[in-house]
């Protein structure tokens, strides 16, 4: 055979493998292709779904009041939902978690999770309020942080716990003097008829303080849980002002004090008038214990807008800036050697009449007195 027909002849078959070369390549870069396009709209897919649960868990995560953090196993923030923004206003995602809230005691709770791969709890100060921290360790070394605030339930704990304290402390005295004075009468009884009778009256006037404070509690009580009725009517200011001062004015002249009230005839105010009586004699008889004989206490009232504004003030030591708030607490009494010496009471006063104002739509708050002394300043609703 010729060379050229045998160069013809290979040439022939080599173009034919290559041709089947090429169409094998074509083949299976054609099946790439769709085995690629695939895999993009499996991963476009899988990226929406991801995109989709993290809308899902930051709107979750955005329902609590709860400040919530993740952070990654390098201590980046994941997640922060709004309660933890609005609290850590530097926060953002991807900050470490030193740089997003500035506490060290945060930091070290979430590296001690991570460490022992176990749930923790803790309680922070954070900007003058207490949060309960609970940490949990979640995949791949992330540690979820949820912080709590319990700055009113301590404070309540506080108060609960305080109330049981005075109680007992009020309770105690008249007790131990009651017992004391039957154990006298029980030991003499007869012998001395006029101390048999002194003694009794002791009793008896220990047995209305305990009967007064028994009130009190009861009173107060019944106000904060709602279950006091409120007459709300149409009433004069000064009928009501009158009705307080003639309750105490035996008080009044015996300490010599001059005792002024301003509130004109024409000052109406929607409010019951029982109990609003009660919170100004309460008022009035505060300023008799704490002014001096020879001083003066004076009832005033102002509109503004649909208020009244009615203001008793003394004058009174006065009642020093930092206890101004607290005097409305329950049993809370003001150091009996800055204002003058030891006063009687039960130290719900003021608790009362605070929650009586208030439950009336209004507003009640000590404030100094010109040129000296205490003024107690309460609102009402205007006729």
């Amino acid at each position: 055979m010729e060379p050229t027909v045998i160069a013809v002849v290979v040439l022939a078959v080599a173009l034919g493998a290559a041709l089947i070369t090429v169409r094998r390549l074509a083949t299976q870069y054609f099946i790439a292709t769709l085995t690629i396009g695939s895999l993009q709209r499996a991963a476009k897919d899988t990226l929406n779904q991801l995109n989709m649960l993290d809308n899902r868990l930051e709107n979750l995560a955005n329902t609590s009041f709860d400040a919530l953090l993740i952070v990654d196993a390098q201590r980046h923030v994941m997640l922060i939902n709004e309660a933890g923004r609005a609290l850590f206003s530097s926060g953002q995602p991807g900050q470490t978690l030193m740089t997003a809230t500035r506490h060290h005691q945060l930091d070290n709770l979430a590296v001690r999770c991570a460490q022992l791969n176990d749930a923790l709890e803790d309680q922070i100060e954070l900007n003058g309020r207490s949060f309960k921290v609970r940490a949990s360790r979640i995949a791949n070394g992330s540690v979820a942080l949820a912080l709590q605030d319990v700055t009113e339930l301590l404070r309540l704990t506080r108060a609960r716990r305080d109330m049981v304290a005075n109680i007992s402390h009020e309770l105690r005295t008249p007790i131990s003097t009651i017992r004391l004075l039957v154990d006298t009468l029980s030991q003499s009884l007869g012998r001395n008829p006029e101390r048999d009778l002194r003694q009794l009256g002791k009793i008896a006037s220990q047995t209305d303080s305990l009967q007064f404070l028994t009130e009190e509690l009861h009173e107060l009580s019944m106000i904060e849980s709602g279950k006091a009725i409120m007459r709300m009517i149409e009433t004069p200011l000064n009928t009501i002002a009158h009705d307080a001062i003639d309750r105490m004015i035996t008080q009044v002249e015996k300490k010599k004090l001059e005792l002024l009230n301003t509130i004109t005839d024409d000052v109406c105010v929607l409010a019951d008038p029982d109990q609003t009586r009660r919170v100004l004699t309460n008022l009035i008889s505060n300023a008799v214990k704490f002014t001096p004989s020879g001083g003066k206490i004076t009832l005033s009232a102002r509109t503004a807008a649909d208020m009244v504004t009615v203001r008793v003030a003394d004058s009174g030591p006065g009642i020093p800036p930092n206890e101004r708030v607290r005097i409305f607490e329950r049993f809370y009494q003001i150091d009996s050697a800055r204002s003058g010496g030891p006063h009687n009471g039960s130290g719900l006063g003021l608790s009362i009449a605070k929650h009586i104002i208030e439950a009336q739509g209004g507003e009640i708050w000590a404030e100094g007195a010109e040129p000296h002394g205490a003024c107690i300043c309460f609102t009402l609703p205007q006729t």
